[in-house]
């Protein structure tokens, strides 16, 4: 079984990137929706080497008005906490048969939450990608 690293949709990578998100990803969206890599860009190297899996910063370097990042969702919880401390839970559901999931979002230094869903969802992806837009939304000022 391959277990891959979700991306964040282009919804969420347009607001990420709204907000101040400059990791450099592998990855990115066109204005269309469609995934491209630094190889897409025809990038190359001396030597043949292609940049088909190097980490590029689209959201800041001359791609500004048609390119998003698409950082994994991962990642991107971790740049929420790191930048504007901003701390995620994915909870499973207590009721039965205890197979939904739940977002609580919260300031860390606090010890209360700023938002709880009562909204289930059937993955956790999709609970963390709908908790990382809430919290984009809501919580964060552009950088």
């Amino acid at each position: 079984m391959e277990i891959n690293e979700d991306l964040v949709s282009l919804r969420l990578a347009k607001l990420a990137k709204d907000k101040g998100f400059n990791i450099p990803t592998v990855k990115a969206y066109s204005e269309k929706g469609e995934m491209v890599t630094s190889e897409d860009w025809n990038y190359s190297c001396e030597g043949g080497m292609s940049y088909e899996n190097w980490f590029y910063d689209y959201n800041t370097y001359g791609y500004e008005e048609f390119i998003y990042s698409a950082p994994t969702l991962a990642s991107l919880q971790k740049w929420l906490r790191v930048t504007f401390k901003l701390h995620i839970e994915i909870l499973l559901t207590d009721e039965i048969p205890y197979n939904k999931f739940y977002f609580r979002v919260m300031k860390i230094g606090q010890y209360f939450t700023l938002s709880y869903t009562e909204d289930l969802l059937d993955t956790p992806e999709k609970a963390l990608d709908t908790a990382l837009i809430y919290a984009l939304e809501n919580y964060t000022e552009k950088k």
